[in-house]
């Protein structure tokens, strides 16, 4: 099986994981993620969060030149999304970074879920390894090194939706923090 990797429009979204209908949020005070449950029909939750300009349910997903594959820096709020081996974390603050100069471990491919129509494969790629929850935390996972074609032709068990996960555009505008003004 080939894998073919996506080519995205940089947007703004939210990240769903398909298995457990939840939303990728940061945890609050912390560089880790979660998936937050909003205790309702997420799409009616998202129609109500559009109305948020603060929300941290928002994602930007930003390409970014790279020779091999078209991968996309994700933010939140102006924090970067990195994978260091199976952890997966925000930078500490909203940064001036020069993104040509970010290691291999912020940047992501996209890669269209071949058993789903409407999911994606979120793959780190330095680690190589898919974005995953089990419910809760998120993770990067990858089986014992297997290559990303092996892994997305036998992710059909129970446990599939794990590493899917559905993009929503958002028509809300992308939070800008705010500026202080010098006197």
């Amino acid at each position: 099986m080939e894998v073919q990797v996506s080519k995205l429009a940089s947007d703004v979204f939210y990240i769903g994981n398909k298995g457990h209908m939840k939303l990728l949020q940061p945890v609050s005070g912390q560089n880790l993620l979660e998936v937050y449950n909003p205790g309702k029909a997420v799409d009616m939750f998202i129609n109500e969060d559009e109305e948020n300009i603060n929300s941290n349910l928002r994602w930007e997903r930003k390409a970014c030149s790279d020779a091999t594959k078209i991968s996309y820096f994700i933010l939140n709020r102006g924090r970067y999304l990195f994978a260091s081996g199976n952890s997966v974390a925000m930078t500490k603050n909203q940064g001036d970074f020069v993104e040509s100069e970010l290691p291999q471990n912020y940047r992501w491919i996209f890669v269209q879920c071949p058993h789903q129509s409407d999911c994606w494969y979120i793959v780190n790629l330095a680690e190589h390894k898919f974005l995953d929850t089990h419910g809760s935390n998120v993770k990067c996972w990858n089986h014992n090194g297997r290559d990303m074609s092996t892994i997305i032709s036998g992710n059909t068990s129970q446990y599939a939706g794990n590493i899917r996960w559905f993009l929503v555009s958002s028509r809300a505008p992308l939070y800008q923090p705010p500026t202080i003004e010098s006197k």
